[in-house]
């Protein structure tokens, strides 16, 4: 596939603006509101592959506040999401505590092992942060409630220590106010 994207019921404005390597999980133009992330909440937000490629690093972007004090834990990682709903994950970054550390900035961290992306396959992209700290606002979208519908935008697991292996689609939760992080996977 290289780098042409599947079109999958993209709009053109959309087509214009994405990036030329890798893929987003929803595009920048989306990204239009800073919420925050939770202390011990793994946040998934869902997405199909636009093209194929091998995956070596993953990117988010703080909105208004960054963390507070230095971070225990923060992550991002990329999970497969089977037909079922249920996700494996495949890829993930080492932890690192100046991760969301400055607002209004993009945070890019490679991958602890190359993840490969298919085109047309679903999966979630996942930021991990455990702070006892003020937590930072993340960029992305609220779907709310709709962010459950399917395909799912979004969700989240409470009480986790660290990005879990896999999840069941039936245990993620989403409120009105959960986000759909951006993210973008790059080769």
């Amino acid at each position: 596939m290289g780098n042409s994207y599947n079109t999958m019921d993209v709009n053109p404005f959309e087509m214009l603006n994405f990036p030329s390597v890798g893929d987003e999980v929803i595009p920048r133009t989306s990204a239009t509101v800073g919420g925050t992330q939770t202390t011990a909440v793994a946040r998934f937000s869902f997405f199909t592959a636009r093209r194929t490629f091998l995956a070596r690093s993953l990117s988010a972007c703080t909105s208004t506040t960054a963390a507070g004090a230095t971070p225990t834990l923060a992550k991002m990682g990329i999970f497969s999401v089977a037909a079922n709903g249920n996700g494996t994950r495949i890829g993930v970054t080492g932890n690192d505590v100046t991760l969301f550390s400055v607002a209004s900035t993009v945070f890019n961290r490679n991958l602890l092992a190359p993840a490969q992306i298919v085109a047309g396959q679903r999966y979630a992209f996942c930021i991990m942060l455990y702070t006892t700290a003020a937590a930072p606002t993340v960029l992305g979208s609220s779907f709310g409630q709709l962010g459950a519908q399917e395909p799912r935008l979004s969700g989240y697991l409470s009480a986790q220590a660290d990005i879990p292996g896999s999840f069941n689609e039936a245990d993620l939760q989403v409120t009105q106010s959960t986000l759909t992080s951006w993210g973008r996977i790059l080769p």
